[in-house]
């Protein structure tokens, strides 16, 4: 009993809101560049013009990612999503700020949605229990997992 008291605790602490602080790091041009230079050289020579669409493409997903980081700046778990899905898209040499900002818009758009699930009653905690133990793990905030869970449930 303590030990579904604890987890229907951390359910809910998780989607209440409170204020995150965590700041995104800088934009890393040169990384984001072997991206693009990687995805427009054919057979040694790189085309330009798409370089630069791509590049354009990096700034925005910068923007939108910074943008999403503070317009959900109360969403508790805004640290969590933004962390996993740099993780997930910033490579070692190979920067996609474009794909950050799209995990980013996902997981929070789930994240809301579930939210809204439980504080309209369409999902009790005994719903959200066994889709979050199986797809929410500390690090990896999968919540568009734990909402396809729940829907097929």
């Amino acid at each position: 009993m303590l030990r579904l008291l604890t987890k229907v605790s951390a359910v809910l602490l998780v989607l209440f809101p409170s204020m995150a602080s965590a700041e995104l790091p800088m934009i890393d041009r040169s990384r984001a560049g072997n991206h693009c230079e990687d995805q427009w050289t054919k057979r040694g020579s790189l085309d330009r013009r798409m370089y630069n669409y791509c590049m354009e493409r990096q700034e925005d997903g910068y923007s939108d990612a910074i943008s999403l980081r503070k317009k959900y700046s109360d969403v508790a778990d805004i640290d969590k999503i933004a962390d996993y899905a740099g993780r997930k898209w910033l490579k070692a040499r190979q920067y996609q700020y474009e794909m950050v900002a799209y995990e980013m818009e996902r997981q929070i758009d789930a994240f809301l949605n579930i939210a809204y699930g439980i504080k309209s009653g369409e999902y009790s905690e005994q719903d959200v229990l066994p889709c979050l133990a199986k797809w929410y793990k500390g690090d990896e905030p999968q919540w568009d997992m734990v909402e396809y869970c729940l829907e097929r449930n």
